[in-house]
């Protein structure tokens, strides 16, 4: 074990060393909470956060656990200029969303799909390979949701979409819901040519903790089936 290069708990807070192995060698118990370390070897940024414990020591990719087996650990922050902490799910194949009303909203996946997480560690974005719900398991961070979707319907219509924070816009509700980011687009209805799509961009800005659950909804003014050709969800620290 060695201790930290770094000058003093309060003063320098930042310091570089040359690999993980060198840096799981370092004694955290005397620096400060938030400390930084570039690894050169690598190219990362790793954060101190004293006392976070186990319990993402699963995430072997994006946690290093010290030597001295304290409860400190270093968290990476970014691997060259990007963060290890996104995730991305798309929908596998087409899927129809049902609604109950006009202009009610209705949850994308209450009738079944295929589901897959495409980008990001399992441990921290669970994803329903049937409803398309993104759980979340990570530590508090401010983070930026975004949602694509490609929709129709059978007649010319508006499609509404949100992005639902731990079912924050329920089912049913026809509360228009734009502080949360709510948009817009016009499908064209269905010809023996083409199918012409609606395609809808939202997102929201948001603070994720632990067990928190992510998921489209989608309302029309009609209250028509929505049939959908294409979805994404990504999430990415701000």
């Amino acid at each position: 074990m060695s201790e930290a290069p770094f000058k003093s708990a309060t003063g320098f807070r930042h310091s570089i060393c040359a690999s993980v192995a060198e840096l799981q060698q370092w004694y955290t118990r005397p620096l400060p909470d938030g400390a930084t370390v570039y690894v050169t070897a690598l190219a990362s940024l790793y954060r101190l956060v004293k006392g976070l414990g186990s319990a993402y020591d699963a995430i072997t990719s994006a946690i290093v656990v010290p030597a001295d087996q304290s409860s400190d650990r270093w968290v990476l922050e970014s691997v060259q200029g990007a963060s290890p902490w996104s995730g991305e799910e798309a929908l596998l194949a087409a899927t129809t969303v049902a609604v109950d009303g006009s202009a009610t909203w209705a949850q994308l996946g209450s009738t079944g799909g295929s589901y897959s997480l495409m980008a990001g560690h399992a441990s921290m974005f669970a994803v329903s390979a049937t409803t398309g719900v993104m759980t979340y398991h990570g530590q508090t961070r401010n983070m930026m949701v975004t949602a694509n979707v490609s929709a129709g319907t059978p007649l010319p219509d508006n499609i509404h979409a949100v992005i639902s924070l731990s079912d924050d816009v329920p089912s049913a509700s026809s509360a228009d819901e734009f502080t949360k980011g709510e948009q817009a687009g016009s499908a064209g209805g269905e010809t023996a040519e083409v199918d012409l799509l609606a395609h809808v961009s939202v997102e929201r800005a948001l603070l994720l903790v632990e067990g928190d659950t992510l998921r489209l909804m989608l309302r029309n003014d009609r209250g028509q089936p929505m049939a959908v050709a294409f979805f994404t969800l990504s999430v990415v620290p701000r």
